[in-house]
C-alpha cells in the first residue's frame, strides 16, 4: 500500500478541486478552489459572481481572507483588486445586469504543507453577503 504513494503523487492524484456555492438576495456566489496541491505546485482559485434576479446589482465585491492567502505565494489576480492589506484582498467587480457573471481569478502557489482554509464573502449594494468556507490541503 504505502509502495503505491509515491506513484499516487507523480500522476497528481492527491491534486483535485472543488466547487461550492452560496446566495444572499439576488446575488449568487460560486467558487472553485484547489481542494489538495503538492507545495511548489501552482493552482487557480476562481471567484464568480452572478445576478439571479431581475435588477441590476451595484457595487459587487468579494472579499478573500488574509488567513488563506497567506499560506500561498506569487498571487496573481485578474482583475487586480482595489485593496489588498492585513484583512485580505477586496476586489470591487461593479454592477451585474440581471443574469450576468463577473468573475475573480487568482493564481496560487502552494508554500507550506498544511491545511490551509478562510471564508471567502461577496456583497453587492444592498449588503447581504454570501459567504463561503474552503479549505485547502498542500502535501509537502
Amino acid at each position: 500500500m504505502f509502495a503505491l504513494l509515491p506513484i499516487a503523487a507523480l500522476t497528481g492524484a492527491f491534486e483535485g478541486e472543488r466547487e461550492l456555492g452560496a446566495q444572499a438576495g439576488d446575488l449568487e456566489l460560486e467558487v472553485l478552489y484547489p481542494q489538495r496541491m503538492r507545495h511548489g505546485t501552482v493552482a487557480t482559485l476562481e471567484i464568480r459572481l452572478v445576478n439571479r434576479g431581475k435588477a441590476p446589482l451595484v457595487d459587487a465585491m468579494v472579499h478573500v481572507p488574509e488567513q488563506y492567502l497567506s499560506h500561498f505565494g506569487d498571487l496573481r489576480f485578474l482583475p487586480q483588486p482595489q485593496r489588498l492589506d492585513e484583512q485580505g484582498v477586496q476586489a470591487l467587480l461593479g454592477e451585474l445586469a440581471p443574469g450576468q457573471t463577473r468573475k475573480l481569478v487568482v493564481a496560487l502557489k502552494a508554500n507550506r504543507p498544511g491545511v490551509h482554509d478562510g471564508r471567502i464573502s461577496a456583497s453587492a449594494g444592498d449588503g447581504a453577503a454570501a459567504r463561503i468556507e474552503v479549505e485547502t490541503l498542500v502535501l509537502p
